[in-house]
């Protein structure tokens, strides 16, 4: 269950993410239904009385002052009224071209120089400017997970990170949350990738991804589909899980279990995410809210 600082963090993420224009919104109206379905009690009751200025639905009322002050209100209650308004408000802005609410355009005549032709995403940029070096691991889990990429550019991106980011990969270990690497072609399936993507979130080493990106190859060349959502680690009380088993933990037939503690990972239909993304979804608080906007900030 969500605690109130979850839903704060939350919130306020979510309202930084109405202010930034570089966010679509339809973007913005998924990821607050994910939102809802992720951490109940996030919506309050709408209110309005001499404390908290009411809706104004006459948009010829509408400007920025009136955008700025609704979007205060909704600090203090973050209602679906308020939320819808906001989000109704800001597109009429972005039709009206006013400035401040249109997305900035990246100048083709001056690409992100790499040395090797390749153009990082809008997100990946941002997020390696920002330096947290497991915000960018994330951000390089998304960009695996964008079909539209190729091995080529993905390998890329690894390496154009890496340059910039220090201690971005950790050191290939093998434990109970990172199960090692298997040569063994026949075998990569995409339930071997999809359990090696949740490996890649506890030990974030090149050769995993490197791995992810052959395997993933190999599962499209096999014609295979989108790997299918597996039961994800439980989230630890930290970012990252931890690697100790769970004393105890019961199989079946009753005997000591050696796999990890499990429970099904959510896939909101329309963001197709992996099932290590939506573990850490189910962790709540910072990472979910990391997640959640890079995959709306992502273009």
């Amino acid at each position: 269950m969500s605690t109130n600082n979850d839903l704060s963090r939350i919130r306020k993420a979510f309202l930084d993410a109405v202010n930034e224009a570089q966010t679509e919104t339809e973007h913005l109206r998924q990821t607050m239904g994910t939102f809802q379905s992720l951490h109940p009690g996030i919506l309050v009751a709408y209110v309005a009385n001499e404390n908290f200025e009411p809706i104004d639905r006459n948009a010829l009322h509408w400007t920025e002052t009136y955008f700025s002050t609704q979007r205060e209100l909704a600090k203090r209650n973050f209602s679906m009224e308020r939320i819808n308004h906001l989000i109704d408000v800001r597109e009429r802005f972005r039709q009206d071209g006013r400035k401040g609410f249109l997305p900035r355009t990246t100048n083709p005549s001056k690409p992100v120089d790499t040395g090797t032709g390749y153009r990082p995403s809008t997100s990946l940029q941002k997020i390696v400017a920002e330096g947290d070096v497991e915000t960018v691991q994330t951000g390089l889990s998304i960009e695996l997970e964008d079909h539209r990429n190729s091995a080529e550019r993905l390998r890329a991106a690894l390496a154009w990170a890496k340059a910039r980011v220090p201690n971005l990969c950790e050191r290939h270990t093998e434990k109970a949350f990172a199960k090692a690497i298997d040569p063994d072609r026949k075998k990569w399936t995409s339930d071997y990738y999809a359990k090696q993507s949740v490996y890649l979130e506890t030990n974030f080493s090149e050769e995993r991804f490197l791995h992810l990106i052959d395997v993933r190859e190999h599962v499209r060349q096999q014609g295979a589909k989108a790997p299918s959502p597996i039961a994800a680690p439980a989230p630890a009380s930290t970012s990252r899980p931890s690697s100790k088993a769970q004393p105890g933990a019961q199989t079946e037939s009753g005997s000591r279990s050696k796999e990890p503690p499990r429970r099904p990972a959510p896939q909101p239909a329309s963001w197709n995410l992996s099932p290590a993304l939506a573990a850490a979804l189910l962790a709540g608080g910072a990472i979910a809210v990391v997640v959640i906007l890079i995959l709306v900030m992502r273009k």
